[in-house]
């Protein structure tokens, strides 16, 4: 079996019985969670952690300022629902519907909007990301200190996740045609509901392949579990502190593949997991580990189905009233640390917003002394050729 440390959906999966408007929020995002898992997956045999649910925030602000086939490419690929206030209201609803759940974990999300201090966004966009997204607005010199602009952005952002994302925007994902960077960042910490038996953890086989097994650290506990399974899969919840908040492991029966278990793997099929979840007593071993991950999403999203937000033909026209501008890239970090204790994950997604390409006015000064020839164009002959040094003198 390749490695593969993931949360899917949100990280974590919030109770199945949930509010139909909440089941909405989850349908959609999820949905880009799995196409997303899939795709990455498709390039990438080793390990994989991402929030989707970073991503689609910072991509449903985006999706506030961009129209026309833009804003059909973003919907298509993020499953957003019309570019609406209702969405909106919604989308950004999900730090506070999470927030209610979490008496017993620590949880935060933050989203800012960083605008070059000459540029000016339209006021309704400005006011949806402000009411409904809850994003603070600050303000940076990218024309004149990109670099320092950067900097200042990380450090928010290291800042936002206790320290766990760090150069989120790497060197030279800035620069002077930068106008606004898109910022979300996650923290969720939470112990266990039944902490893991210390006694119990050791090293143990873990088998990337059924011909390649590797030692790791395993963790270890008996305890009432939700568990399913049948012929493909075994999965388990793995609830936190609260009860509100728990770790679904889906893993393949030892003679199927994972690849083929990821490209099966969509909305319905997990519902159908958790619907199927009894409680069991049992004895359960994974691995300990800590993981960090991190992704420029420009090709992959451009492959999902938008690469129009990234060209010169993005319309980004209820953003900005010139219409200038495109994504240049979205850059996605994810960290989490799985212990005895419980679990540790953050991460952050930054849409990096600039100018489109300008078209330079180049000029031609024949004010110095020059060389002209005069030529026949399908021979190239050169019938005259000269020196001009003086235009003033004639003989």
């Amino acid at each position: 079996m390749k490695t593969l440390n993931i949360l899917i959906g949100f990280f974590l999966l919030l109770n199945s019985h949930v509010q139909a408007q909440k089941s909405n929020i989850s349908d959609y995002n999820n949905q880009f969670a799995f196409d997303f898992f899939k795709k990455v997956s498709d390039n990438d045999a080793g390990n994989i952690f991402f929030s989707p649910i970073s991503i689609s925030t910072a991509m449903g602000m985006t999706y506030v300022g961009a129209n026309g086939e833009t804003q059909n490419q973003i919907s298509k690929v993020f499953h957003f629902p019309a570019n609406s206030s209702k969405f909106h209201r919604l989308q950004g609803s999900i730090p506070k519907l999470l927030s209610s759940k979490a008496d017993s974990i620590k949880l935060s999300m933050v989203n800012t909007i960083w605008l070059e201090k000459t540029y000016t966004i339209k006021k309704a966009f400005d006011k949806t990301l402000k009411d409904e997204y809850r994003a603070s607005l600050e303000r940076a010199d990218f024309i004149n200190k990109y670099e320092e602009s950067r900097i200042l952005i990380n450090n928010n952002i290291s800042k936002a996740t206790s320290d766990r994302i760090k150069d989120l925007l790497p060197p030279n994902s800035l620069n002077s045609l930068t106008r606004l960077v898109l910022t979300n960042a996650v923290y969720f910490k939470a112990d266990w509901k039944t902490k893991f038996q210390k006694e119990r953890t050791g090293d143990a086989k873990f088998y990337v392949t059924p011909q390649k097994p590797i030692k790791c650290k395993m963790i270890g506990l008996k305890s009432k579990f939700n568990y399913f399974e049948d012929d493909k899969v075994q999965a388990i919840e793995i609830p936190y502190s609260g009860n509100n908040f728990s770790m679904l492991i889906i893993l393949p029966q030892q003679d199927q593949n994972i690849d083929v278990l990821i490209k099966g793997i969509n909305q319905d099929y997990l519902n159908s997991i958790i619907n199927g979840l009894t409680e069991q007593s049992i004895s359960i071993s994974i691995p300990k580990y800590k993981l960090s991950t991190g992704y420029q999403l420009k090709k992959v999203l451009s492959d999902m189905g938008m690469p129009q937000p990234f060209s010169d033909d993005a319309d980004f026209s209820k953003m900005s009233s010139g219409n200038n501008l495109k994504i240049s890239n979205v850059f996605h970090k994810a960290f989490i640390e799985v212990n005895e204790e419980g679990t540790e994950t953050s991460a952050a997604t930054a849409v990096v917003i600039a100018m489109k390409s300008i078209g330079i006015e180049r000029t031609f000064i024949a004010n110095r002394p020059y060389i002209f020839l005069i030529r026949e164009k399908s021979s190239g002959l050169v019938l005259f050729m000269g020196r001009i040094n003086d235009p003033t003198k004639s003989e």
